[in-house]
This record gives structure tokens, sequence and C-alpha cells, in this order.
């Protein structure tokens, strides 16, 4: 009996045994975006797990968990970081790991299943610290490493272990890569304004679907007591817009910041200044004409410099508009401040100045001044208000007089700009539409081996429908400073970049990792990165 029930004792005792891991086998990860995971944490851990040696660093294994493995490594990181073992994921001893905690296809699986966000060939914005990167070898995710930072041009930097890297810029290692979004905090939410007669609309979005989004409007930290987001809203005065958004067990996400200037209508930028009965005329100068108090008058829309204005706001409402031709400022020049009149065109004979052209009819009891081009001043009468009255209309009054720009009836070439105290529906509403301020490019680049550490030699042009001001070649270390660099300034619309081999010499760089990159200045104001390519010189 006693041999019968010891058998009996030990069958059930194997079948709860068989029973209890089952459970184990089929329990789900309990792992999951937003559950706690630091970032900080993770990175810290990270580094901690490298000691300096000389100039490089080697590993310095954590004496609890022991030395591992890529995957092991990360795994640790992840942990120390506050992500929740299971019965999937787990370290219980040294030696006794599961295998999504040791191998490194095993825990992209793992990951991928536990609802984490998976982006394949990820962009370096995309990536933030703390988020791991697996790449692709041996027919899988055969290798992971953790971003613990980026370098002050945005390039992500890694630690990973076996061959050990650590803040490694070079951070795709030349494979296939695969990113996995720790952090997963709700999406900051985005502030977006729109132009409303007297004042602005607000628009709040995040890029988490279902998030619930809080706001302030006095600039003060938005709660998840602050008032909720339910459709858009208006502003009339200017205000400091803050917004947060929540989400499930999400973290909550980082406060977005806009402070909304409602007198600020258009962007800077380079524009033309269109009349909106006919869109194809537009102000501007002759083509010859760089004389100081030369006037402002209609012609046909073209991509010269002397029908482009150069737009700057100055705040509370006032901007500057600059002749990219003559460098000129349009400015209002007051006739005869109180008398009446307005512009009626009159023939000239050859050879007359264009304010010949315009006479004063009695009568109408108008304020009128002359719009021209001047030297750029702090003067009030250079400053324009550019108010929203309709979608691509706009009223454009001076800032000292508060008269309107205007042309009157006469919307035909060659009419003059002029200004006005009266307020009339026709020749003053005018549409500021941006136009493009560059073609800079770079064509038929060719270079030596970047990573041959000798003299350069580098051709290719730069072209410009601008002049080109400035072109820099440089060179920037792992932590994105310059350390090698040649300039020149073309004032020409192309520029031959050999002209700078006798400037870059390779042979003076050391080992390490490098950015080439080349940069370049037109006046139209716009710089632009033409090519930018890591190398290693070992």
């Amino acid at each position: 009996m006693n041999t019968i029930y010891t058998s009996k004792k030990l069958a059930v005792s194997a079948f709860l045994g068989i029973l209890f891991a089952l459970i184990l086998c089929v329990q789900p990860a309990k792992a999951k975006p937003g559950d706690g995971y630091d970032a900080d944490k993770a990175v810290a851990y990270a580094d901690s797990c490298f000691k300096k040696s000389g100039k490089s660093y080697k590993i310095n294994p954590n004496k609890k968990y022991g030395e591992e493995l890529c995957a092991g490594y990360v795994s640790q990181c992840l942990k120390e970081g506050g992500m929740t073992m299971d019965s999937t994921w787990y370290w219980k001893a040294k030696g006794k790991t599961s295998d999504a905690w040791r191998v490194s296809k095993k825990l992209f699986t793992y990951l991928k299943k536990s609802g984490y966000k998976i982006t394949q060939s990820p962009t370096e914005s995309e990536i933030q610290k703390g988020d791991v990167i697996f790449y692709w070898c041996n027919g899988g995710w055969g290798h992971v490493a953790i971003c613990v930072g980026k370098t002050e041009d945005g390039t992500p930097m890694v630690n990973a272990y076996n061959d050990p890297h650590y803040h490694f810029t070079y951070w795709t290692m030349g494979y296939k890569t695969c990113l996995v979004s720790m952090e997963c905090k709700t999406a900051t939410p985005k502030i977006t304004e729109s132009l409303t007669t007297g004042g602005k609309n607000i628009s709040l979005t995040s890029d988490t679907s279902n998030a619930d989004i809080y706001y302030t409007t006095n600039g003060k930290k938005p709660t998840l007591s602050s008032k909720k987001y339910t459709k858009a809203f208006k502003l009339t005065s200017n205000a400091k817009v803050k917004a947060m958004a929540a989400y499930s067990t999400y973290k909550n996400s980082s406060v977005a910041t806009e402070s909304i200037d409602v007198k600020k209508t258009v962007s800077d930028g380079v524009y033309y200044v269109q009349t909106t009965q006919d869109n194809s005329m537009i102000l501007g100068v002759e083509n010859s004409t760089k004389n100081e108090t030369d006037p402002l008058s209609l012609m046909t829309s073209n991509t010269q410099y002397n029908r482009k204005f150069d737009v700057k706001y100055q705040g509370d409402g006032h901007y500057t508009m600059t002749l990219l031709h003559s460098g000129y400022a349009m400015a209002e020049t007051i006739i005869e401040k109180g008398a009446s009149g307005q512009p009626e065109e009159t023939a000239s004979d050859e050879g007359d100045s264009p304010l010949d052209s315009l006479k004063t009819v009695s009568g109408t009891g108008a304020i009128m001044g002359i719009v021209s081009q001047k030297k750029p001043t702090s003067d009030a009468l250079q400053q324009w208000n550019v108010s929203y009255q309709a979608k691509n209309s706009f009223h454009i009054t001076n800032r000292q007089s508060s008269d309107y720009l205007t042309v009157g009836n006469s919307i035909k070439t060659g009419a003059i700009a002029y200004t006005t105290n009266e307020k009339k529906t026709s020749g003053q509403t005018w549409n500021l539409k941006k136009t493009s301020t560059s073609k800079l490019a770079l064509s038929k680049l060719s270079s030596d081996d970047l990573g041959a550490g000798k003299k350069f030699t580098l051709t290719g042009t730069i072209t410009s429908n601008y002049e080109i001001q400035s072109v820099k070649v440089s060179v920037l270390n792992s932590d994105g400073k310059s350390v090698l660099s040649a300039s020149a300034a073309p004032n020409a619309t192309n520029f031959a970049l050999k002209d700078l081999n006798a400037k870059v010499d390779f042979g003076k760089l050391t080992a390490g990792t490098y950015t080439f990159r080349i940069t370049a200045y037109d006046s139209s104001k716009v710089t632009k990165t033409l090519f930018s390519q890591k190398f290693i010189i070992k």
C-alpha cells in the first residue's frame, strides 16, 4: 500500500509540475510599451558596463549578471531600465537565462510580440536614447545594440557587447537595421496655427491615436486637470500655448510649447507682392534701377531680383520688405501730409521722373504718399503691417502713418504704388506669394576614397540661380565638432569644388569615425547641406 500511495503521490506531483510548466509557457508577456521603462536608467547602466583604457573603452561586465554576449548585455540594460521580466524573457542566475534574454533573434521576436513599435531601416531622427537597434546578419536579426544618446549634430551613439562598441557613431555598422522604440511615451502634441479674421485658430493633434490632449494658454504647464482639447479654438491676443497628451498605460507625453503672435500673418521669406485683382501683376522696380527713392510700380511676374522682396518680421505685427535687386527697403514717402488728392496717371515726356506722372485730384479728402525704395533704416516709414482679410488676401498698411498700400484702379503694367488713408475695395488687397528662394545644388560630384586617409581630391560644381556667397567643406569628428575645414566666397552663380582641394588635407586625420560635409550659402539667404557622408580612418 505504501508503494502504491507513493507512486500515486509522485504521479500527482509530476502532473502538477507539468501543468504549472504549461501555465508558465502560455503566460502572456508582462513587458509592454510604457511599463515604466526609464531610458536614462538603462543608459546609465549600459555605460557602467565599460571602463576607459587609454583612449578607448573596454567591457566591464556587471558582477551580478556576469559577462554575456550582445543580446544578454542589452537585456541587462532593459531590465535595469525597468522592463518587467516574465516566463519568456528572464534572468535567474549566472548561466540561467531564457533564449529571449540571451539570443538576439529571440529577443527581437519577444519585443515584437510584446507590442513595442518596430521601424525598419530607421532614420537618425527616429532613434531615441534607450531604444534598441537590431542588425541583420547570419540570416536574421543576429546582432543588437542600445542607443545611449546623440551627438551635437543628431547622430545616434550605440553601445554593444561582443566586439565592444562604446558611444559608437557609425551606428548602422554597415548592416540593414531595425529599430525597437522602448520608452513609448504618448506622442507629443503638435500645435498648429492658422489665420482667421481678427486672430488665429489653434489646432492640437497627437500621433498617438485616441490620446487625450490637455492645454493651457497662459504659459503654465498643463496637467490632466487642465482644459481638455475637443476642437480648434480662436486666439485674439498673443498667448503661450502649452499642450500635453495622455493615453492608456503609456507615459504622458512631453509638453509642447508655442508662442502665438496673432499679428504675425506671414513667415519670413522671399515673396512676390501681388495684386488680388490680377495675380500676374506684382510690385517691383525697373531692371536697371538701383537708385534710392525710385518708386515701385506694377509689372508682370518673373524670377528676377527686382520683383522679389525679402520679408522679415520685426514683432508686434510689423514687417520690413527689402528688394533683393537693390537691397533697399520698401518705404512710404509722404508727399504732403493733410493734402487732398490721389494719384492719377498722366502722360509724361521721355526722360521725366516717374513721379511726374502723379497728379492730384481735388475733393477726395485723402492723404497720399509715394511707395519707393530707400536705404534700410529703423524708420517706421519702412515698416508695414500685413493684416489678414481672407485666403491669399491682405491689407498692407504703413506702421507710422497707417496708410494703405494701393495702386487704385490702375491694375496694369507701370501703375505706380502709392498710399492713402482711404479704405477702398479696389487696388488695396494683396497676396504675398512665397517664391522659390534658391536652386542651390551640387552636380557631378566625385572624390577619392574617404577612408584612405590621404590628401583629398574632390571635383564637382555648385550652382544656383542666385550668387553663391559662401562654400564650406568640413570634416566633423564623432562628437560632431569640426576638425578640418576650408571655405571660399565665389560671389558667382557657379563654383568648382576643385578650387578647395589644396585647402583640405585628409592626411592630417588620426584613426576614427568622421563626417565629411559640403555646405553653401547664396544671396537668397539660403544655407544648404549639399553633401554629407560618414567615413572611417583606421
